[in-house]
C-alpha cells in the first residue's frame, strides 16, 4: 500500500461505524482498506489539485454522505425513491446524471477494489467540477449535494473537516503544497476532534 493509502485507512478506522453496520472488527478493516485503496488511487490519477486535497475532499464527502457506511457500500439505496431513480449510490452518494455513462452506474455499486474505485473517481470528478462552477469549497459541497446550488447550509462542517484531513494527510506525507486557498491557520476550536467520530470504546 502507498503511503496515503495507509493514512487514509488510518484515519477511516479512527472514524466512529455506522450505527447500522453489522460487521466486525476484522471485516470492517477489510473493506476500509478497500475504500483507502480507491480513494489514494483517484486522488493520484486526478491532476486538478494535490493527491492530498484530492484525499481530503474525498473523505469529508464519505464521511457527510454516508459515513463510510457498510450497507451504503454494498450498493443500497437511501430510499426506495432513491433506487426507483437510480440517486444516491455509493459511498459518495453519487447522484445519476447524463454525464455518466449507465454501465458506470451499475458497477460502481459494490465493495470491490474496481467498484470502489470506479465511484471514487467519478465523486472525485464530480466535486471538482461542483468547485470550477461555485469557486469556493462551501459551494462546491452545495453543489455536490444538490445538484442545483452553490449556496446552503451545511457545507461549513464539510469544509471544516475537508481543511481538518487535508492538515493531517499533508503533514503525514510532508507534503506543503496545499492549494493556497486552503492553507489558513485552523485554530485548535475549528479542529474536528476525530474521537468524536470514533466508537465511544475507544475514547
Amino acid at each position: 500500500m502507498t503511503n496515503l493509502t495507509l493514512i487514509i485507512l488510518s484515519i477511516l478506522l479512527a472514524m466512529r461505524p455506522n450505527a447500522a453496520d453489522t460487521e466486525n472488527d476484522a471485516e470492517r478493516e477489510q473493506r476500509l482498506t478497500v475504500v483507502a485503496q480507491a480513494i489514494s488511487d483517484a486522488a493520484y490519477r486526478q491532476t486538478l489539485t494535490t493527491p492530498a486535497n484530492a484525499a481530503a475532499a474525498l473523505v469529508s464527502l464519505a464521511w457527510h454522505g454516508t459515513q463510510v457506511g457498510q450497507a451504503a457500500h454494498e450498493g443500497e439505496c437511501g430510499s426506495q425513491e432513491d433506487c426507483q431513480a437510480r440517486q444516491f449510490m455509493t459511498l459518495w452518494q453519487i447522484r445519476s446524471s447524463e454525464a455518466i455513462p449507465k454501465k458506470d452506474l451499475i458497477s460502481m455499486r459494490g465493495t470491490s477494489f474496481n467498484a470502489t474505485a470506479l465511484a471514487s473517481s467519478w465523486a472525485n470528478a464530480s466535486f471538482h467540477k461542483a468547485y470550477r462552477k461555485c469557486k469556493t469549497y462551501a459551494g462546491a459541497y452545495s453543489f455536490y449535494a444538490t445538484g442545483r446550488y452553490c449556496g446552503g447550509g451545511g457545507s461549513s462542517e464539510k469544509v471544516k473537516l475537508h481543511r481538518f484531513l487535508l492538515l493531517q494527510i499533508a503533514e503525514k506525507l510532508k507534503h506543503l503544497n496545499t492549494p493556497q486557498h486552503m492553507t489558513e491557520t485552523v485554530s485548535l476550536k475549528s479542529r474536528p476532534d476525530l474521537r468524536a467520530l470514533a466508537p465511544s470504546s475507544e475514547r
